[in-house]
């Protein structure tokens, strides 16, 4: 069950860039300034909850985040404060349709299947999570930009060099933010949480 999560999320994963891809690409042809999605509080608690099973990592269940950015445009979710029956009691009371998603109610999926199980009443006490997460991720980049500020190099040949006992003294958190910005400034792009932890396992021998 888990091996079939893990396949699921990757292979969602990647649909889900594809369809940033394109947003993003039509954004950049069109002028368009931004991406505002209608991801809701549900969709938050929903996350949450799956990602609760498989880790406790405060980057992941930060979650959902209220902006991003996507191939050099701004993504934002202004609604994730708001239910999603919420959502659609203002649309009906504005008699805006919208179109649902066939793949929304196909249980072959975790989300959907996580949907059945999450009750009204979780949906605030699973979106505070990652409220709360988001707060802690955010210290940890503080934390590892202050410390690649002081402690790491760059050279034009394409590696950097860091303080390695300095990066061993910091928590689990900060570390994996420093190799996070270090992938992201190699342009090797977002390395998977488990490539990172071998790494600094690697490190620590």
């Amino acid at each position: 069950i888990v091996a079939g999560a893990a396949v699921e999320a990757v292979a969602q994963a990647k649909a889900r860039q594809v369809r940033y891809d394109l947003m993003a690409s039509w954004c950049r042809a069109h002028g368009a300034d931004v991406i505002l999605t209608g991801h809701t509080k549900n969709d938050q608690a929903e996350t949450v909850m799956m990602r609760t099973r498989r880790t406790r990592s405060a980057e992941s269940l930060a979650s959902i985040h209220p902006c991003m950015t996507w191939q050099g445009v701004p993504v934002v979710r202004p609604l994730l404060s708001l239910k999603r029956n919420m959502l659609r009691d203002i649309l009906h009371h504005v008699s805006q349709p919208w179109i649902d998603d066939p793949s929304n109610d196909n249980t072959m999926f975790e989300r959907v299947r996580v949907r059945h199980q999450l009750r009204d009443e979780d949906v605030d006490t699973y979106a505070a999570i990652a409220d709360q997460s988001l707060q802690v991720a955010n210290r940890h980049d503080e934390l590892a930009f202050s410390f690649l500020k002081r402690s790491a190099g760059a050279y034009p040949h394409g590696y950097f060099t860091v303080d390695r006992e300095g990066l061993l003294q910091l928590d689990l958190g900060t570390q994996d933010s420093v190799l996070r910005r270090l992938f992201a400034g190699l342009g090797r792009g977002p390395a998977e949480r488990s490539e990172r932890l071998r790494l600094l396992t690697w490190l620590c021998t």
